[in-house]
């Protein structure tokens, strides 16, 4: 018999392999992807408003500097 090869994928350095398996696990694997891109939009925002509130800060002092 032979063994089928299943089609590798990396999601957010997450690894699945096909979506032939029990769909109970493929919707648990889909939430779970899901739930990591949240996240990572999140920490995304949040990294960009520290960004602009340093960026503004910054340029508050260096304009009283002056």
């Amino acid at each position: 018999m032979k063994e089928q090869k299943q089609e590798k994928v990396t999601i957010f350095r997450k690894t699945l392999y096909g979506f032939s398996e029990n769909p109970q696990s493929t919707t648990c694997k889909i939430h779970d992807i899901n739930t990591e891109i949240e996240q990572h939009k999140e920490q995304d925002f949040v990294n960009l408003m520290v960004d602009i509130i340093v960026a503004m800060t910054l340029k508050q002092l260096y304009e009283e500097g002056d």
